[in-house]
């Protein structure tokens, strides 16, 4: 026979609710509180510099990433829905919770500026502001000042007494001279993007100095180019209107995403990078870090462009300047599943582009032709027997690297991210190969890592000793890579042979190896 226990148990819980109640909700906060996060209870003192209080001074703070929208009048935290600093007293002093570490604090007053990147805290921080730095300039199309034009400026900086990255952005409108300034800049390279007829340029870098003022002039030093989006079918990618349709298997009709959803960016593709050889990949990490703050690398970092495209109704897009160089171009069609929440890409296209150097303005837009728009198959990754398609990219210290190069080896190529849980539980398998089966020169691991942030990837490579090449694959679903091996997921790996055939697809735990030995014997 049954006993009746559920009217004791909502007696409990009623009970349960009541001490919640009255102890003003403490229990519940007790119990649902993350006990897992270290808190860090982070306080110092902020001055001027005469060594008066900062009164004033907004203090920001975050761990790994912490991102600044400077302004004298109003900054804000950029990754905390727009969050304003914490206050300092009249005694310049301040006092702020942080979770784990590492983690940065950063200051912004009117008179200037501050920052710390922190291991290990222990005592009070002292802060002492620097002045800030300006920047005066002329945006220009062509001959022509641009008026009227909106710029955003940022500013990037890894902390080498901390593993955070700062961010710091500005941002300023140009008057109807095509002159703008922009008055609280921290000291350091600057990156200005610039909107042009419907679309951004990124090609203008500068340096600032603190307390000084830089002068700079936005554009005015590429050429016109212009091209055509269609999809494989030959049709204009919008054609259906507001819907979007891809054929049915074996269907003839064409194919179109849907219109005004269909973009893409443009990027410069960087010269190499002179890494020695004999180094090994912590090294390089070293060499690689060292070389970017030469006048050299410098001038690498510099040349590293890129421009977003706007495609009119008739499937052409115009970039409005370019810099000469070497691009390649990526275009995307993505629909809006409303009932999931999120966008699905239905096209994706690329294509090299090479923008010459010229002396005097041209009569027409340099035209690059058509891009063509492919329907991604989703549900198709590449198996055994199928050719391995091939790819040029660059490592996270920035060499190139192509499949190619390795013909007449055997390569395993390997998908990951370290956001990935079965990707991390793979890794140890994945490193016993690379250390056991490399050595003879025969075989080759390459990994495609696709973190959304480099510093990341870095930072596990270096901690887990993964000593073999490693691509970052930003943004996987939209990369070249992961599109042409038709990725669906990872971990995904691929077994290559020296002829360039994928002879094992996507091998698991020990089958990795059983299929690496085999190929080898």
């Amino acid at each position: 026979m049954r006993k009746n226990t559920g009217g004791k148990a909502w007696v409990w819980i009623v009970i349960v609710l009541l001490l919640v109640v009255l102890a003003g909700g403490s229990l519940l906060v007790y119990f649902f509180r993350p006990h897992s996060i270290e808190e860090i209870r982070v306080e110092g003192v902020v001055r001027l510099n005469d060594g008066t209080p900062a009164t004033g001074a907004m203090v920001f703070g975050g761990n790994w990433r912490l991102c600044v929208s400077l302004s004298k009048k109003k900054p804000y935290s950029c990754y905390a829905g727009g969050k304003e600093g914490i206050k300092v007293g009249e005694d310049g002093r301040f006092s702020m919770t942080l979770y784990k570490k590492p983690l940065a604090v950063m200051v912004v007053h009117e008179q200037g500026y501050a920052y710390v990147g922190i291991n290990e805290y222990s005592a009070p921080l002292s802060l002492s502001l620097k002045p800030w730095g300006r920047v005066e300039g002329t945006v220009k199309l062509g001959n022509e000042p641009q008026k009227k034009t909106g710029l955003d400026a940022e500013s990037t900086l890894d902390l080498p007494d901390a593993d955070v990255t700062l961010i710091f952005r500005a941002t300023a409108r140009s008057d109807d001279d095509g002159h703008f300034v922009m008055d609280a800049l921290t000291e350091g390279d600057w990156l200005v993007k610039r909107s042009v007829k419907g679309s951004w340029h990124c090609d203008c870098y500068f340096s600032v100095r603190s307390g000084e003022t830089a002068q700079v002039t936005a554009g005015g030093a590429g050429i016109p180019v212009c091209g055509k989006i269609v999809t494989s079918q030959g049709a204009v990618p919008f054609a259906s209107g507001e819907g979007g349709n891809e054929p049915e298997e074996g269907a003839p009709q064409e194919w179109s995403p849907p219109k005004n959803l269909v973009g893409g960016d443009v990027w410069s593709i960087p010269q190499p990078v002179p890494v020695p050889k004999d180094l090994d990949e912590a090294a390089k990490r070293r060499w690689f870090r060292d070389w970017c703050a030469t006048p050299t690398g410098q001038d690498w970092r510099r040349h590293q462009y890129k421009y977003s495209i706007h495609m009119e109704e008739d499937g052409r897009f115009l970039i409005a300047e370019m810099i000469p160089g070497h691009y390649e171009l990526q275009v995307h069609a993505s629909v809006l599943d409303k009932g999931k929440g999120y966008r699905t890409t239905v096209g994706r296209g690329r294509k090299t582009i090479d923008v010459p150097a010229v002396q005097n303005p041209l009569d027409s837009p340099l035209d690059i032709g058509e891009v063509i728009l492919e329907p991604p198959d989703k549900a198709k990754q590449l198996a055994s027997g199928e050719n391995a398609p091939d790819f040029t990219a660059q490592t996270l210290l920035g060499e190139p690297i192509r499949l190619t190069d390795y013909r007449g080896k055997f390569v395993l190529l390997h998908f990951w991210s370290t956001t990935c849980g079965p990707c991390r539980k793979e890794m140890p398998n994945i490193k016993k190969i690379a250390d056991q089966y490399t050595q003879d020169g025969r075989l080759v691991v390459i990994g495609v890592c696709s973190d959304e942030h480099r510093k990341t990837a870095l930072n596990y490579v270096e901690k887990n000793q993964l000593n073999w090449p490693q691509v970052l694959d930003i943004g996987m679903w939209n990369h070249q890579i992961a599109q042409r091996y038709g990725v669906i997921g990872i971990p995904t790996i691929f077994l290559i042979d020296p002829d360039g055939t994928i002879i094992s697809d996507d091998p698991r735990g020990g089958q990795i190896e059983k299929s690496v030995k085999n190929a080898l014997q």
